[in-house]
């Protein structure tokens, strides 16, 4: 059901390089998609065909409700302010319209609420055990530092499979009733990838939260050099400030591990080449 289309990208023709080697982001692929994909349709059929009452916006804010009270029980520290139907009620396939680790933290809580909404069906019981494969995964991820020991990667692909598993079976069910929940998105592959090369790395210390802010950063910093400084000036200016930037980063490398890991380097390496690019 998942086509992965041609690529003109240059990184195709480095050596030895794959597609099998380039798994793509548990932020992206995971929190901003196959997340938003199990939520949006859980919450869609549950609005829908669940035991609520009501219009929609009436089913919706019932739904909320239950939420928000697993929200205070678990001490969700990162919550949705609020939920409406077009927030996961889509034209074609449904996910939900939310910040990434909003989506992350509430896939936490939707164990609770469909233990509390389980209705015994084989659908329902099929959501409950994707929800668990997956939110059981991403514990895994922040359970540990950058490098997973052996057992544990291999319990976090086990959770990716199953969760595969369960979510394909919900796709079908879906697509048989003539329903778009459940998107067969290239993001929901790439999760196999992800988990799977968790032997080698955890990907909990690739992925881009840090470094979502990036155009701000460089927007602040541009500003910061160019404000007052002779054009031909500025590349020295950019260095001056690059140097003490570096010299913090590295410095504290011994104090965090996370300094080791790609978003740890992300601003000592843009800086460099914002230095370059000035000059």
């Amino acid at each position: 059901l998942i086509h992965i289309s041609p690529t003109n990208s240059p990184l195709q023709f480095l050596h030895g390089l794959t597609r099998f080697h380039t798994p793509g982001e548990l932020m992206h692929a995971g929190c901003l998609g196959t997340v938003q994909f199990l939520i949006g349709s859980i919450f869609s059929e549950l609005i829908l065909f669940g035991p609520f009452v009501g219009d929609k916006a009436a089913r919706t804010a019932q739904l909320w409700s239950v939420i928000q009270r697993h929200y205070d029980a678990m001490s969700t520290p990162s919550r949705l302010s609020k939920l409406e139907p077009a927030s996961f009620l889509k034209e074609g396939f449904a996910f939900l319209s939310a910040k990434a680790m909003d989506s992350q933290q509430l896939l936490f809580v939707l164990e609770p609420v469909l233990a509390e909404l389980n209705n015994g069906s084989d659908r329902m019981l099929h959501q409950i055990f994707a929800v668990h494969h997956l939110a059981s995964m991403y514990r895994i991820f922040e359970a540990h530092g950058m490098f997973l020991p052996e057992a544990a990667s291999s319990e976090a692909f086990w959770h990716c499979q199953e969760f595969l598993e369960e979510y394909s079976w919900l796709l079908h069910d879906a697509l048989g009733r003539g329903l778009q929940f459940y998107p067969p998105h290239v993001k929901v592959h790439a999760m196999y990838h992800i988990a799977f090369f968790s032997r080698y790395f955890n990907p909990r210390f690739g992925w881009a939260y840090e470094g979502e802010d990036f155009m701000n950063t460089i927007v602040t910093s541009g500003k910061a050099c160019v404000a007052g400084t002779p054009m031909q000036s500025i590349g020295n200016k950019v260095m001056e400030n690059v140097r003490p930037t570096l010299h913090l980063l590295l410095s504290r490398r011994c104090e965090d591990e996370a300094y080791f890991s790609p978003p740890g380097c992300f601003y000592a390496i843009h800086a460099i080449v914002l230095a370059v690019v000035v000059e």
